[in-house]
C-alpha cells in the first residue's frame, strides 16, 4: 500500500474555488482501480489549505491515477487558484507477520 498527503495552498481569494476544483476528483479517483480511500480535508485554522489523504494498493496505481483525465485537468488549469502544494508519498511500515486492518 502507498500512502499520498498533498497539502494545497490556496491563492488568496479561491480558497472555495479551490475545494470546488478538488472536491469534483473525488468520485472519478474512487472508481479507479486500486485506490482504497481518497480522503479531503480542510485546515481548522487556515481556510487556505486542503489536504488530500490518500491510500493505492499500490505505486502502480497511484502512477496510473496521475495518467488521469481529471488529474491532468485539474493541475492544467491549478495555477489560477493554487499558490502552491507539497506532497508526500509514503509506505505503512507494519511489524512482522501484521497485516493492514482498520480499526
Amino acid at each position: 500500500m502507498v500512502t499520498a498527503v498533498a497539502i494545497a495552498r490556496a491563492k488568496p481569494g479561491q480558497e472555495e474555488e479551490l475545494g470546488r476544483r478538488m472536491m469534483a476528483l473525488i468520485t472519478p479517483t474512487l472508481a479507479e482501480p486500486g485506490c482504497i480511500n481518497y480522503d479531503l480535508h480542510r485546515s481548522n485554522t487556515d481556510p487556505a489549505v486542503w489536504i488530500f489523504y490518500e491510500n493505492w494498493r499500490s505505486q502502480a496505481d497511484l502512477d496510473a491515477h496521475m495518467q488521469t483525465e481529471h488529474y491532468k485537468s485539474f493541475f492544467s488549469r491549478a495555477n489560477e487558484v493554487l499558490a502552491h502544494v507539497d506532497a508526500y508519498f509514503s509506505s505503512m511500515m507494519l511489524p512482522p507477520g501484521r497485516s493492514y486492518r482498520r480499526c
